[in-house]
């Protein structure tokens, strides 16, 4: 039976107009969705994170901090990270990464640093990375190479850059997930990457509750609507729903061994 896996949603963000966790669950078997990846940002939702997918078989998580959480970790904090992600239902660390859309790169050693501890879990935990960039593509890819140096791989997750970037992430090994900004009229980087790329390495995401999709632009999003991402990216393909969920399952299972 065909079904769609949203590799990156936020379940503890969701809005009180979106009901409960169980709520937003309840609505994904008629979209299609036999599977999500709730993704904690810092260790305010660690717990709910891990909480969630313990509580409802079609939810796993990744757990990691955000490159622009403003929380400080102590070494207990680390200590309790690496203990999560160790969880048989957690599936990535993540997500992390680079961001100096906010700062400049001079002001952000912290932001290497944490990034830098993540990647060194996940090789320890021999599980993906779920890798957030913005305004650092390069920087982000620079510290992949050298403090990752093939040793780990993951997603680039809700990827909005160019073919030569995409192309330097698929060299050492990362999958590209596309969010519902390649519905959007006006996304044509977006698109020419995700009909490029090849099919093997790709996923699927909502990143929600942002970044609805077409026909929901401008509403609140949810994993449900991870059902439209694949039909553009089949269409971009030019290949049936069918086979692109079929090759997406498969691309997810083998990234995630589950």
């Amino acid at each position: 039976m065909m079904g769609w896996m949203d590799t990156h949603c936020h379940l503890c963000l969701l809005k009180p107009e979106q009901g409960s966790v169980s709520d937003v669950v309840s609505r994904l078997a008629s979209a299609g969705v036999h599977r999500i990846l709730d993704v904690a940002t810092g260790k305010d939702n660690w717990q709910c994170v891990a909480d969630n997918a313990a509580n409802f078989d079609v939810v796993y998580a990744g757990i990691g901090i955000h490159p622009t959480s403003e929380m400080q970790e102590t070494e207990a904090d680390w200590q309790l990270l690496e203990s999560l992600v160790t969880l048989p239902k957690v599936l990535a660390v993540g997500e992390c990464g680079l961001d100096f859309y906010h700062a400049p790169e001079s002001e952000c050693a912290h932001q290497y640093a944490r990034f830098e501890r993540q990647i060194h879990l996940a090789q320890q935990v021999n599980k993906p990375l779920i890798i957030h960039t913005r305004n650092s593509s390069q920087q982000t890819l620079d510290v992949l190479k050298s403090v990752g140096a093939g040793k780990v791989t993951g997603i680039m997750h809700c990827f909005v850059e160019d073919k030569a970037t995409a192309q330097q992430a698929l060299d050492i090994g990362f999958y590209l997930s596309f969010s519902g900004i390649s519905t959007f009229k006006n996304a044509t980087q977006v698109q020419e990457v995700m009909q490029w790329a090849p099919l093997d390495r790709l996923l699927i995401e909502t990143d929600s509750p942002y970044l609805a999709p077409v026909p929901y632009r401008g509403k609140l999003n949810e994993p449900a609507y991870v059902a439209k991402v694949g039909e553009q990216m089949a269409k971009l393909k030019a290949i049936s729903v069918e086979s692109l969920a079929e090759q997406l399952e498969y691309n997810a299972q083998r990234l995630f061994r589950f």
